[in-house]
């Protein structure tokens, strides 16, 4: 069943009211799907497409940091 993007963007987000920075891999953790994973995915595309995130790192330390939105 495929997963809407929108619901990934909103839970990724969610996710920001814990931690300031989050790790990339850890975004995948739990996901029970091939469509979980690509919705993930292209939810992190779009957030850093808006520059609502920023993508940090290299290799297995890749992260995501929150933004004050557009500049």
């Amino acid at each position: 069943e495929p997963v809407p993007v929108g619901t990934k963007i909103t839970m990724i987000l969610k996710r920001f009211l814990s931690a300031p920075r989050l790790k990339f891999r850890e975004l995948f953790a739990g996901a029970g799907s091939r469509s979980e994973i690509v919705a993930t995915f292209l939810a992190v595309l779009e957030l850093s497409k808006t520059r609502r995130v920023l993508i940090d790192g290299e290799g297995e330390d890749v992260a995501l940091e929150l933004t004050e939105g557009p500049e």
